[in-house]
């Protein structure tokens, strides 16, 4: 069976800043898909014109513009406006794909390359820092495997909450909680428990631009170690949970105690979570990862709101 990627590479478009996704679909040559890049608006098009080009055997990459017009947008019903871009690869070579599919297995950061003048692409190990995805209008960087990371200081009902609907965005998440009273059962199976001290853990794991970094304990001798280490880290957002009174007492400890500069506490969200008037630990969880999402999406580019394409 031959099969068909296609990957969103501009979701959303502001003037002449388009913004990065790599959001993927998997086409088979006789109608089955798997993923989405738009949530549906295009889906019915492109599989039809992937199929063609697979049944003509046509390998070559190209891309693809939805939406160019209002009209355009509306009879490919792309209700919000805007242009979405999508990279169509016709042919993909089975060998390819298991080279890659063991490597991810592996737990690498793969680097995928594809140009539009070329069938094929070009694959290697990613640096930390690349970007998750890259798009010139002829060659697309892809970054697979693990990318974002939370790692969550305290295990509690609120942790819990927050570590599924982290994984369930796509977040590899971590707590740890050196606390021997510290309450397990309430993490989902699938969480890895870290008993480590926060700090030395916070080390080991050399936190990159992909990795955020949130204290949940209540317990300022476990939450401060993280947050020490945490703010002279590369992580992209810092957050500790509590009130605005304990927030200020912390301030003070690390500009008394440990030397802690005001632009770094600038990178301190404290309390963490968007102000929605949440009380219950589910209702935390959603202010949380809210706000952790807002800061993750804008290092892609500006967004307003949720949009499969927006101008």
């Amino acid at each position: 069976m031959g099969l068909g990627v296609a990957l969103g590479t501009v979701v959303q478009t502001w003037g002449s800043s388009p913004r990065p996704v790599g959001s993927m679909i998997v086409i088979g040559s006789h109608g089955l898909s798997m993923g989405s890049v738009s949530g549906g608006c295009i889906e019915e098009s492109l599989l039809e014109y992937a199929q063609s080009c697979m049944a003509n055997g046509d390998d070559q990459p190209r891309a693809l513009t939805y939406g160019i017009s209002l009209e355009d947008a509306q009879r490919r019903g792309l209700p919000c406006g805007g242009q979405l871009h999508v990279l169509l690869e016709p042919c993909l070579q089975l060998p390819n794909v298991s080279q890659l599919l063991d490597s991810l297995d592996q737990g690498k950061r793969i680097l995928r390359r594809v140009h539009t003048a070329h069938a094929g692409w070009h694959c290697e190990e990613a640096s930390s820092n690349a970007p998750s995805v890259r798009w010139d209008g002829q060659t697309m960087q892809h970054c697979l495997g693990l990318n974002w990371r939370l790692i969550l200081v305290g295990a509690n009902s609120i942790a819990a909450y927050v570590a599924q609907m982290a994984s369930m965005c796509g977040f590899a998440v971590q707590v740890c909680d050196p606390r021997s009273d510290c309450d397990t059962q309430l993490l989902p199976a699938s969480i890895a428990l870290v008993k480590d001290m926060p700090d030395d853990f916070i080390k080991s794991i050399e936190p990159d631009g992909c990795t955020a970094i949130i204290t949940l304990s209540h317990d300022p001798k476990v939450d401060d170690l993280a947050l020490l280490e945490a703010l002279s880290s590369h992580a992209f957002f810092t957050g500790a949970l509590g009130s605005q009174r304990s927030q200020h007492a912390r301030h003070e400890r690390f500009v008394t105690h440990f030397n802690i500069t005001a632009q770094q506490l600038q990178r301190l969200h404290g309390p963490v979570g968007l102000p929605i008037g949440s009380k219950s630990p589910p209702e935390i969880a959603v202010s949380i990862m809210a706000q952790l999402l807002q800061y993750k999406n804008a290092l892609s580019g500006p967004s307003t709101a949720s949009a499969c394409a927006q101008t």
